[in-house]
């Protein structure tokens, strides 16, 4: 019985329980500016690659987007700056960035649609799922790290794909492809998680 209390114990310090409106200490942290300055980018990211065509220089904002990602993560860890607010807010950025470099490469090569298509899926499903599992246990969980793993496959894959825009076609098709097993294997990993935890209120 103490045992079993002690892990509840540590699970809500882990995963806290929403209780109330978020408070603006909570938002208004450097790992969350970071995120906001990524969802900022992302229209910068746009005008580069599509009306400007200078995918070098796209690319290299791309990439400062994705350091960014790191770093608010490691800063919401290491001064323990981590909230449900961030919680929400970090992948939400992810989100919007990879949806926004697929409908930019999509531009180049139509087929990619069917990737964003996928990924649209798999953010909607993974979303609701979340949402229930909210709605039921009242905890916000983390990114796991097997979503981390997923992002950082797709970063690569597009900054790939921006930064040499004219490789070969059958490169592209396998970097896709890699993408899309990427997302079917996250997006299964986490509706095995939400359903599990569904049930342990």
């Amino acid at each position: 019985m103490k045992n079993t209390e002690n892990r509840e114990k540590t699970e809500k310090e882990k995963y806290p329980v929403i209780k109330g409106r978020a408070k603006s200490r909570d938002i208004l942290t450097l790992p969350n500016v970071l995120s906001i300055i990524r969802i900022l980018l992302i229209p910068l990211i746009v005008y580069l690659y599509v009306w400007r065509q200078d995918y070098l220089l796209a690319a290299c904002v791309l990439v400062i987007s994705y350091a960014s990602d790191v770093a608010d993560g490691i800063i919401a860890r290491k001064f323990n700056m981590i909230s449900d607010f961030g919680k929400m807010l970090d992948p939400l950025a992810d989100k919007l960035t990879q949806a926004s470099m697929l409908v930019c490469i999509a531009i180049t090569r139509s087929y990619a649609w069917i990737l964003f298509a996928l990924l649209a899926v798999k953010e909607i499903a993974t979303a609701l799922s979340g949402f229930f599992a909210v709605r039921r246990t009242g905890v916000v969980s983390g990114a796991k790290w097997y979503g981390k793993v997923c992002t950082v496959a797709l970063n690569a894959m597009f900054a790939l794909l921006m930064f040499i825009p004219l490789h070969s076609e059958e490169t592209a098709h396998v970097l896709l492809w890699i993408c899309a097993g990427f997302m079917v294997a996250s997006a299964v990993a986490y509706l095995l998680f939400f359903t599990k935890n569904y049930d342990k209120k």
